[in-house]
């Protein structure tokens, strides 16, 4: 990204400035969200991108203890990825600030539930400490439909880019002349 930044600048995610970031998708927290299967799916899509782009993955669970491990369905293998447990909602705690730096990442991919609590805390904490945020709208969900709606609103006056899983996946291709658009839209199909 050039110093000369345009406000549409921020409608243009790079992989070498991407990072994933999934939020609590545990096994007490899973079944409660409306589209739990959405989720999964969405949010695996987006695993498969960081792996086939050699993205930096961090996931976050809330009160392991109380709510259980990530869902065991999550993969979560051959990423380079950083598991944290949080007490906070918000998952922007020292600990996860200190990990995004090491990695100089500033364009933040969010999948996780639910969305109007963990992860619409995250994104507003993340949006203030300088970050670029993107929100997979189906990788993410509440219980209800208007907190999940409400909160998308929320995101996107906060300045965080509404999108989908599958645009983020076309964004970080940019082309279907590398061999990586194959592999992705094998997946995607």
């Amino acid at each position: 990204m050039t110093t000369n930044r345009k406000p549409e600048d921020k409608y243009y995610l790079r992989p070498e400035q991407s990072l994933v970031l999934v939020v609590d998708i545990q096994e007490k927290l899973f079944p409660a969200v409306a589209n739990p299967y959405r989720v999964l799916r969405q949010t695996n899509l987006l695993l498969h991108a960081a792996r086939t782009f050699q993205l930096p993955v961090v996931v976050t669970e809330q009160n392991p203890a109380g709510l259980g491990p990530t869902l065991d369905t999550v993969d979560l293998k051959g990423l380079n990825m950083v598991k944290l447990d949080k007490m906070t909602f918000s998952a922007v705690t020292p600990k996860l600030l200190e990990v995004l730096r090491s990695y100089g990442k500033k364009q933040i991919i969010v999948a996780g539930i639910e969305t109007h609590v963990c992860v619409l805390q995250t994104v507003r904490d993340l949006q203030r400490e300088g970050y670029q945020c993107y929100l997979a709208a189906d990788a993410v969900d509440s219980r209800t439909e208007l907190n999940y709606r409400c909160a998308l609103e929320l995101m996107r006056e906060m300045g965080a880019v509404i999108t989908s899983a599958e645009i983020i996946t076309f964004d970080l291709l940019q082309t279907a002349e590398i061999p990586e658009f194959k592999v992705m839209l094998r997946r995607i199909k």
